[in-house]
């Protein structure tokens, strides 16, 4: 078998057991049983069971990070695309979380072991940087407010990561993800209050083409 058919077998048979047991709990032993080779296979390919922790939660990082780069700015050209395209980013990146909830709850708040937590603080800083560059990007468009960029950009990053941790990771939601991610780019989009009850002249305007509040959470630069 080539060597990378094997790595990636012993990645998802990882990712199995580490996401159910966590990384104290799980063993190399059962870890090769669910990969289907010998346990000295293992360390053909990890040098230690560390190493082998850290490769799953960077291969999930990896994988959100595919997931921004579906879309490029200059696709969005109306307040209809921004939502239409972030409400399937967000729904794809929920349903990333939900496919791998074990996984995406060890990246997003497991205990420090090797490197995991410089994994983490590195895609928390990709994705505010990302969203940084977005919100400057939509208000250089005239899409978006010329908010003040980083600030926000936290905010929204820390949005999407509570609500991937607990109610997806934590609660377990896994059905209607669509629904959630449109719930969040609206708020994200159009705040809480009614448009009805804004002063004059700050209700949206879908008409003139512009977005209230800012929303971006991806970049296809990391």
């Amino acid at each position: 078998m080539a060597p990378h058919i094997t790595a990636d077998r012993l990645l998802d048979a990882a990712a199995e057991v580490f996401g159910a047991r966590g990384y104290h709990d799980a063993r190399v032993s059962e870890i090769a049983r669910a990969a289907g080779v010998a346990q000295g296979t293992v360390y053909l390919y990890f040098e230690s069971k560390e190493r082998l922790y850290e490769a799953v939660l960077e291969r999930f990082a990896e994988a959100v990070r595919g997931v921004a780069a579906r879309i490029r700015w200059d696709d969005i050209r109306s307040t209809v695309d921004l939502r239409d395209r972030f409400a399937d980013l967000y729904t794809a990146t929920f349903e990333l979380c939900a496919r791998n909830r074990g996984v995406a709850g060890l990246v997003l708040g497991g205990p420090p072991v090797g490197r995991s937590s410089e994994i983490r603080a590195r895609l928390i800083r990709d994705t505010e940087r990302i969203s940084t560059a977005y919100l400057e990007a939509g208000a250089a468009s005239g899409l978006l407010r010329p908010l003040s960029a980083a600030p926000i950009a936290r905010a929204i990053v820390g949005l999407l990561v509570h609500t991937a941790t607990w109610t997806i990771v934590t609660e377990g939601r896994t059905s209607d993800l669509c629904r959630l991610a449109e719930e969040l780019l609206d708020f994200e989009l159009y705040g809480l209050v009614a448009p009805s009850q804004l002063p004059p002249g700050d209700a949206p305007s879908a008409a003139a083409g512009e977005a209230p509040a800012a929303t971006a959470l991806h970049s296809p630069e990391v």
